[in-house]
């Protein structure tokens, strides 16, 4: 039933907030005025009017509803408190207003801002208090200046040294540079992932380049090439797969008076060579029980045999014997058809029996 009601409604404040600032009451105050829309007379009787909050000038669904008994005053004043109003406020809504049985008015009535509002959206951060976390869920937070979170953003280009106390990754850590350290306080870590100055660590894949000092008093086996810089130190076995160099040269010591080096080929210990100190004498050992040859380089890929020492003992000169001493042998044994010929070179051959 239309009652000819005319309503005129003045928004006095609007106060809102974000659902997760509950300190600050979520509510609009509305004065408005109700009269006869045929005689202008001012309406005093009880009247259940419906508020609602569209973001739509006509049609669409409300966004909010409130249903509110109104008296108004004499001059058919009334004002309203719009409680609960949980919206963000970050598009333009509008009011419909619907007075018992009457149709809701139209046109709605655009909501706007109060003009010190509009400070609101140049509001510093030095202007609010945080109280909790900030969560931005899957947003991302960026900037064009040089600030702090500018900084960050090419934090890979800027940062030169990093100093930390915790770091926890549940990801990769990626370093292009050099790993420094001894390695004391890590958790984790393979034995066959790298390793500087440790006791029992192997790497039996990758090359290391060192620019120092390689310190390993266990077996230090390197599966490919071993560059040092500086000098190379193992207490027990140096072994490596390709080949070493270095600025300075290869140190194997111990605490004894032994100090050996290993070579090996794909058998493993005792198939291979065996050579070192031995308190003041140099020895020399073939783990296969085989010969051990001497070979000079004539060329790159190839080399002319000159001496061999057999299993047996015995001791083969491919070619001249020069002794620049005396010569001790119990037994001058020659295998081939042709005579033994001994010769001296401007002096007398002399043969001593007994």
């Amino acid at each position: 039933m239309n009652r000819g009601i005319w309503c005129f409604v003045l928004i006095v404040s609007v106060v809102v907030a974000v659902a997760s600032v509950s300190a600050i009451p979520q509510t609009i105050n509305l004065h408005g005025r109700l009269t006869n829309s045929t005689s202008g007379d001012a309406l005093t009787e009880t009247y259940n009017i419906n508020f609602s909050i569209y973001n739509a000038y006509s049609t669409g669904t409300a966004l909010y509803s409130k249903l509110v008994s109104v008296t108004p005053a004499s001059d058919g004043v009334y004002d309203v408190i719009l409680d609960n109003v949980d919206l963000s406020f970050s598009e333009q809504y509008y009011l419909g207003i619907k007075v018992a049985d009457d149709l809701e008015m139209t046109p709605r009535i655009n909501l706007t801002s109060s003009p010190y509002a509009y400070m609101a959206q140049n509001v510093s951060v030095g202007g609010i208090t945080y109280d909790g976390n900030v969560d931005m869920g899957a947003n991302n937070l960026t900037t064009t200046g040089y600030g702090f979170f500018g900084f960050l953003g090419s934090l890979t280009n800027r940062i030169t040294k990093l100093w930390v106390d915790e770091a926890n990754v549940t990801g990769n850590v990626t370093a292009g540079g050099y790993f420094i350290g001894d390695g004391s306080l890590l958790t984790g870590i393979e034995t066959d992932t790298g390793w500087v100055n440790d006791t029992t660590s192997t790497n039996t894949s990758l090359n290391v380049n060192i620019d120092g000092i390689l310190n390993a008093t266990g077996a230090a086996t390197v599966g490919g090439r071993l560059d040092v810089i500086g000098r190379l130190y193992t207490g027990l076995r140096a072994s490596i797969g390709n080949y070493y160099t270095s600025t300075y040269d290869l140190s194997v010591q111990s605490s004894t008076n032994d100090s050996w080096i290993e070579i090996l080929n794909n058998g493993g210990i005792g198939k291979g060579a065996f050579f070192g100190m031995q308190y003041d004498n140099f020895e020399l050992w073939s783990y296969q029980g085989g010969d051990i040859e001497f070979y000079t380089n004539e060329t790159v890929s190839t080399g002319e045999l000159r001496m061999t020492i057999e299993a047996a003992g015995d001791v083969i000169i491919e070619e001249n014997l020069e002794v620049g001493e005396t010569l001790k042998t119990d037994v001058i044994n020659s295998s081939s058809s042709g005579n033994v010929t001994i010769t001296s070179v401007g002096g007398s051959v002399i043969v001593k029996l007994g």
